[in-house]
């Protein structure tokens, strides 16, 4: 791999560093100040709105402007939105109205950096580098999951969880920095006329993917996929930390040993994407990953968790650089910025739908063993839904 992918990939890590501290960080402390499992699972859900919000505003910026500019400057605004957040959280009684606005503003970046990111990566590898390239990436993220949550975990208990957050806000300012060392060549920029109104160009892209039947069948398993996912992933912590009544380190390490799995399926993806069609690929993982689910529900043993966490996770790996993979080789690179935001908004959507259906029905009293049958049956059905759609009938892929 050359000097500009050596660039991303060590600013993805750095930045993804940084969230790993805050992904245990602030939902433990939300839940110290309001001791309410119900505010962690809705400020789980608040922070993915912005995908549905913004996606497409993120894939117009990246189609139309340097990459790592879009990334470096997000990168920034996050550092000052952090600094206001961890600020806030220093009174005894906690606005939890300026805490969902702020952790929905930190989000909002989010939508804006992913579009630049994917539609940046076929611009400094080759179409042949591409499944490697993805599978860099991600196992930055399975690596960090790894090891992430035995890190976090262990710093938590002897360090307040605000003043982790500020270790967070460094590498948003170390990742804004590296990004923009890596060179692209002045003709990658897409000519979106200014005369061309916003509506217009969305327009263009909704169309794209519209007509785009492979494409679009993999964004709807992605719909699926992340319902069920986040139906019992927003009340993870509650269920490990104060049903089970495990520490934050052993929820760290539940996640490290769920991290395995997410690595073998990096490992993996460019090996099966070499020998299977991607549709195959894509359903059939996505069945298993939904049968993996279900089987968390026999045992609460903390080894037992984060070995089917693995499988899951291991499952959803080879799904994500899959698709990742095909939707870079087969969507135009003057569209993707475009597309790439339009399907990840797609897939995003039932995000804080099933954040929030969650927590009603932690609320209520419903067993986390029943959320998880009925999380991994649903993501069974995505990939039952997948396996007859144009996405696995398609002969090309």
């Amino acid at each position: 791999m050359n000097r500009n992918y050596k660039i991303l990939w060590l600013t993805f890590l750095v930045s993804n560093f940084g969230d790993w501290l805050r992904k245990l960080a602030l939902p433990l402390l939300v839940f110290e100040k309001t001791g309410s499992p119900f505010h962690m699972a809705t400020l789980y859900g608040i922070s993915f709105l912005p995908w549905i919000l913004f996606s497409l505003v993120g894939g117009i910026l990246a189609d139309k402007f340097k990459k790592v500019y879009i990334i470096s400057i997000c990168h920034l605004i996050s550092l000052v939105i952090l600094s206001l957040l961890i600020i806030s959280f220093k009174n005894d009684n906690v606005l939890l109205l300026l805490i969902y606005i702020l952790t929905f503003l930190l989000s909002s970046t989010e939508p804006l950096v992913h579009p630049a990111f994917q539609s940046l990566l076929p611009q400094i590898v080759t179409d042949n580098q591409l499944s490697k390239a993805n599978s860099g990436i991600q196992l930055i993220d399975n690596t960090l999951n790894l090891i992430g949550p035995m890190i976090s975990g262990s710093v938590l208990l002897l360090i307040n969880p605000a003043k982790v957050l500020w270790v967070n806000a460094l590498t948003f300012l170390i990742a804004s920095v590296l990004i923009l060392c890596i060179k692209t060549p002045e003709n990658t920029l897409v000519n979106i006329s200014k005369k061309e109104s916003l509506s217009k160009t969305i327009s263009i892209g909704l169309h794209y993917v519209k007509n785009d039947k492979i494409i679009l069948s993999g964004a709807i398993l992605f719909f699926g996929t992340n319902f069920a996912i986040h139906i019992f992933q927003a009340n993870l912590v509650y269920y490990i930390t104060d049903v089970l009544g495990y520490t934050s380190f052993h929820y760290g390490l539940i996640l490290s040993i769920a991290g395995v799995g997410a690595i073998l399926g990096a490992i993996l993806a460019p090996e099966l994407i070499k020998k299977f069609r991607y549709g195959k690929i894509l359903s059939i993982s996505t069945m298993l990953a939904g049968l993996s689910t279900m089987l968390l529900s026999i045992n609460t043993n903390y080894i037992y968790m984060g070995v089917f966490l693995g499988l899951s996770n291991m499952f959803g790996n080879i799904n994500a650089i899959t698709y990742f993979t095909l939707r870079q080789k087969v969507v135009k690179k003057e569209m993707l910025g475009r597309v790439v935001s339009i399907t990840r908004m797609i897939s995003f959507a039932s995000i804080p739908l099933g954040a929030y259906l969650g927590g009603i029905l932690v609320s209520h009293n419903l067993t986390i063993i029943s959320i998880l049958i009925l999380a991994g049956t649903i993501r069974f059905l995505a990939g039952g839904f997948s396996y007859f759609s144009p996405l696995t009938k398609s002969k090309n892929y």
